[in-house]
């Protein structure tokens, strides 16, 4: 009996156009067992063309009756069996796939599965075809819930083996939640949770969209239209007609603004970001970016936003995000936001050591040789260090530092008298956001160290008990009204 005797032998055209055929079966000696009776047998009963001029499928499945490599299988056919081969079965012998059927090192397969299988594949393509517009809440959900299944798999194969422990690995905040829901929950409220976003998974093209803005003289009035995928762009027909430049990503939390910016390709083929010149503010108003207002264009490209590349662009997206690559135009192996890897470094590790184990060895800020040193180096790396900026900042120390609190920080007289054992952590709840503490649980940490009823400390002369931020960590308003405070903790 030859291969095509065995049962139903399917075509692509007979899995996705019309029902199965059963070939004619053959007579004489049985050819099996061997490549060239295989090749003769196929090319005997198909008619025209041999079944390898219209079935890359059969072929495949043939391959995979007899265990034999497809792709070797069919390189051979052609020179060694005088079978012509059709462009399919060739593409099916350079790739070892076809339509997403991967034949490669496959093994047996059953025939009794073709046809439950072919009525998937079916059912499947029916589905696709009448799927409206797709839930982007959804999707995110199913892209979750799919992480949290490779998470298990990721740990299981990078346990200890051959001796020594294995590079850990991203698991993803919602590993995180099993044992710390708490953290979990206000890190959810947190600003860190959404610093970084695609437009087109916020609601940032209804609130530009069919809006315009005059940025000034030096720049011109932007158009702004949204599509109905929720992707934005924006346009300036006074000086480049009908052109519309797309507005790609969002940065910032929202709780002051969020930035837009788009990856482009300079003249040069270097990519570059361009961080548009109008940013979105509370209460959905429209503003020009901090620090552009006093910006002069100096190429077209420029009005529509400043542009940044190499170290600069990476450190912008390092820092919104907890993992990121800019690759040309695009952005790969991203991890949106500032999660718990992003401070404590990849989970993998500690989940399996966790999970295995009710007392897991220390790990990231429960270490021995964790210090305040550490906590001010891993905050700075981003909010900023004094190495960040130039000596004659840091001597004049203008109104833009009060944005950059660790910089602030390190020069007040509280950290010095410390012995440098303030760190950022003695006031601030990192997963807590500063918009759900109370002032006064604040001036409660400030009277806790300055304390009325002993010697051996500096007591307010003014007010003892209240007012500490207000005197001597006030707010300074920066452009667009945005305000910070002023770490440099001293009397103003």
């Amino acid at each position: 009996m030859s291969p095509v005797q065995a049962g139903w032998v399917l075509t692509a055209s007979d899995l996705f156009d019309t029902p199965p055929k059963r070939w004619p079966q053959e007579t004489g000696t049985p050819k099996q067992t061997s490549e060239q009776g295989v090749a003769e047998s196929i090319d005997g009963s198909s008619g025209a063309g041999g079944l390898f001029g219209g079935g890359p499928l059969i072929v495949g499945r043939i391959a995979a009756r007899h265990n034999w490599d497809v792709r070797r299988f069919i390189g051979r056919i052609e020179p060694d069996h005088g079978v012509q081969l059709s462009d399919g079965v060739r593409s099916l012998a350079r790739t070892g796939t076809m339509d997403g059927i991967v034949f490669q090192g496959v093994k047996r397969v059953n025939r009794v599965l073709i046809l439950p299988i072919a009525g998937v594949c079916l059912i499947l393509i029916g589905l696709a075809a009448f799927r409206g517009k797709p839930d982007v809440t959804n999707i995110a959900d199913d892209q979750r819930r799919a992480s949290d299944r490779r998470v298990t798999d990721r740990l299981s194969h990078n346990s200890v083996a051959d001796g020594g422990a294995a590079e850990p690995v991203l698991v993803g905040r919602n590993v995180c939640r099993e044992c710390h829901a708490e953290n979990f929950a206000l890190h959810a409220q947190h600003g860190h949770a959404s610093t970084f976003h695609r437009v087109s998974e916020t609601d940032l093209a209804d609130t530009f969209g069919g809006r315009s803005f005059d940025a000034g003289e030096s720049f011109g009035t932007y158009h702004y239209h949204a599509d109905d995928q929720g992707r934005l762009f924006v346009s300036m027909p006074e000086r480049f007609d009908q052109e519309r430049f797309p507005l790609m990503y969002a940065l910032g939390s929202g709780h002051n603004a969020q930035t837009l910016m788009t990856l482009t390709t300079s003249v040069d083929g270097q990519t570059e970001g361009i961080e548009h010149r109008v940013s979105c503010y509370a209460g959905e108003r429209l503003g020009l970016t901090p620090g552009h207002a006093n910006k002069t264009p100096r190429d077209a490209l420029e009005y529509f936003g400043d542009s940044s590349r190499g170290q600069p662009l990476q450190r912008c997206i390092y820092c919104h995000t907890t993992s990121a690559k800019i690759v040309d135009e695009s952005i790969v192996d991203l991890v949106s936001n500032v999660n718990c890897e992003k401070c404590h470094g990849p989970g993998s590790e500690h989940v399996r050591a966790a999970r295995e184990s009710s007392t897991p060895p220390p790990y990231s800020v429960g270490r021995s040789t964790w210090d305040a040193e550490s906590e001010l180096q891993l905050c700075g790396d981003c909010h900023r260090l004094p190495r960040s900026v130039s000596e004659k900042q840091i001597r004049d120390y203008p109104q833009l530092l009060a944005r950059f609190q660790p910089i602030g920080m390190v020069r007040s007289a509280c950290y010095l008298e410390s012995k440098r054992e303030l760190r950022c952590t003695t006031c601030h709840n990192p997963h807590r956001s500063i918009h759900t503490v109370d002032r006064s649980q604040h001036e409660q940490t400030c009277v806790n160290c300055h304390r009325h009823d002993s010697a051996g400390h500096v007591v307010c002369p003014v007010s003892p008990e209240t007012g500490c931020v207000d005197c001597h960590m006030p707010a300074v308003e920066l452009d667009q009204g945005l305000t910070f405070h002023d770490h440099w903790i001293r009397v103003h």
